[in-house]
């Protein structure tokens, strides 16, 4: 089954026994094709059956022997109602041998002749569920027809398809359509997708309070899950007086009930501290659940644990495990690191063209890292061809996307006009400027040398020296732990070209420029050492541990933006 089609909803026993206020058939307009105008049975017949299957059902008789001869019989005297219940029985093997082929049979005949319920089950099997290849456009024949005649089923599973574009092109504003018809007929999947399109804005203006009502009738009406959704629209705009909270309360409720996206928010809340005290084992804990049930966030970040050995052992097994789990549900940046691992032979045998294969598909879905490291494998002939063409322009999308690492990259082309680029001052200085605005350190760096030295650019677009912006962006590359710059930034302390003079902060830029290696600190700090007692080196020490302190925590393994989920997935 096609993990897109899992939020489909199956029309089930409940649905088929939703229809006295609606037709119970529907004349299908001649423009369906394949799809044959009903033939004349009696509503009154048709009502009467629908009665009992909601008494034997209610009943909880709908799987008993004596229930399954009566709907044989009813079927056989041309009940379509019959005739399709029966036929769903049969295809899911439900109170009967199964035999899809038999059920299909029944189904079709059924639908083809009006039974509104059995063209939404049929479209709905069509989508790919029960064991039923795929048929994308055979669900759409059926759908079609039973949403525009009010089944609110059916009209869900048809905005699904607008979605995600199933067998039609991709088209939200159809989608909201249908979800809208189908939540005002109180369908509890679609009010719980108007309140997450609501929550997110997705397709529709953003609207909490919106959100809210539509979510909080989903849950009255049985659904569960949009006690999520619910909770994020609490967490997230913190509503009257349920406020961060309830959000995670009602986000807690649905993790201990197993629900994997509601785990995987529950961990984000401990990492962050949202509604709760920040909580590094417990956030584990959660995102090791989530990663269990199949959720690829939380797959990803798992697998970053081991391979960095943040909050577990290091174990680059473990890490290729958990990023190939995330991988084939085609999350992008585990697509990535996937091939990253097997071009390189981390936690696993080395396969350099099945690495280049994750990578290319990392890249096709947009990734900036995925699309930066594939331009590496075609300029550099790594287990293909050197192809500088297609390396530059997978580099050029990379740093169209704000990738500042193939920014820089493409600013040292320029620079120096390698793979076949003109040399061009001017082009280098916009991308080097570009890189260190998204916070590539060396970027940042060499436009600090810029302003401190002054920079000849063609067309009038020279660099004049400028202290107050060397040291500005020195610093910014320093805080990054780029060495130069802590040993420049230091000196601009200890000359007091930073606007004062301090030795204390000079010696402790100094220290983290000389444990990198970095030959002319060590000379600085040996000259400056005459200048400081014993209260100052103890006084450095402290701010070079509390530094290290803010360098390990500005590694976050999650943001808040990984608690927010698009309708169309794994939020619903």
């Amino acid at each position: 089954m096609d993990p897109r089609h899992a939020i489909f909803v199956c029309i089930g026993v409940a649905a088929w026994l939703l229809h006295f206020d609606v037709a119970l058939r529907a004349d299908i307009p001649d423009s369906i094709p394949g799809v044959p105008r009903f033939t004349s049975i009696s509503v009154e017949s048709a009502q009467e059956m629908e009665l009992w299957l909601a008494t034997e059902v209610e009943k909880g008789n709908s799987t008993s022997e004596e229930f399954i001869r009566r709907l044989r019989q009813a079927s056989t005297r041309g009940s379509l109602m019959a005739e399709g219940y029966l036929g769903m029985l049969l295809v899911k093997g439900e109170g009967v041998p199964r035999d899809v082929a038999e059920g299909i049979r029944l189904l079709r005949h059924s639908a083809s002749n009006g039974c509104l319920p059995a063209m939404s089950q049929l479209g709905f099997i069509y989508l790919g569920v029960d064991g039923v290849p795929a048929d994308p456009l055979e669900a759409l024949k059926w759908l079609s027809p039973a949403a525009e005649q009010g089944v609110p089923t059916a009209q869900y599973n048809l905005a699904r398809c607008y979605e995600l574009g199933i067998g039609v092109a991709a088209n939200l504003d159809q989608a909201i359509v249908w979800y809208q018809k189908g939540a005002e007929q109180t369908n509890p999947p679609a009010m719980k997708a108007m309140g997450v399109l609501y929550l997110n804005g997705n397709g529709i203006k953003r609207d909490y309070g919106l959100a809210e009502q539509w979510l909080k009738r989903a849950i009255e009406h049985g659904h569960k899950r949009a006690k999520y959704a619910l909770g994020r629209v609490y967490l997230e705009k913190q509503l009257g007086t349920n406020g961060v909270e309830s959000g995670v309360r009602l986000i807690r409720e649905m993790a201990l009930e197993g629900d994997g996206e509601a785990q995987w928010s529950l961990a984000v809340c401990y990492y962050l501290g949202q509604g709760l005290s920040r909580d590094e084992t417990n956030y584990l804990h959660w995102a090791r659940m989530a990663a269990e049930r199949g959720i690829p966030e939380a797959q990803f970040k798992l697998s970053a644990a081991f391979a960095t050995g943040w909050l577990v052992e290091p174990d680059k097994v473990a890490a290729r495990e958990w990023v190939e789990k995330a991988a084939r549900q085609n999350h992008a940046r585990a697509c990535v690191s996937f091939g990253w691992m097997l071009a390189n032979g981390d936690g696993g045998p080395k396969d350099i063209a099945a690495g280049n294969e994750w990578l290319r598909k990392g890249a096709e879905q947009g990734d900036p890292e995925g699309q930066f490291r594939w331009a590496l494998a075609h300029l550099n002939g790594l287990g293909m061809k050197t192809n500088e063409v297609e390396g530059l322009r997978w580099v050029r999308r990379a740093a169209e996307a704000e990738w500042p690492i193939a920014e820089y990259a493409l600013a040292s082309y320029y620079s120096v006009g390698w793979y076949g680029l003109p040399k061009d001052r001017l082009e280098s200085l916009k991308w080097i400027q570009r890189a260190a605005e998204h916070g590539e350190m060396n970027a940042q760096f060499y436009l600090a040398t810029y302003y401190l030295y002054g920079r000849e650019i063609p067309k009038g677009q020279d660099i004049a020296k400028n202290m107050s912006q060397a040291v500005r962006w020195f610093r910014l590359a320093a805080e990054q732990g780029h060495a130069e710059a802590q040993n420049s930034i230091g000196y601009a302390c200890e000359t007091g070209h930073v606007g004062y003079t301090n030795y204390v902060e000079a010696y402790m830029w100094y220290q983290l420029a000389q444990k990198q290696g970095e030959t002319r600190s060590s000379m600085n700090l040996q000259r400056l050492m005459s200048r400081l007692g014993s209260e100052d080196v103890a006084e450095g020490e402290r701010r070079i541990e509390e530094f290290t302190r803010r360098r390990r925590e500005s590694f976050k393994l999650v943001s808040p933006s990984t608690i927010q989920q698009n309708s169309s997935g794994k939020a619903r």
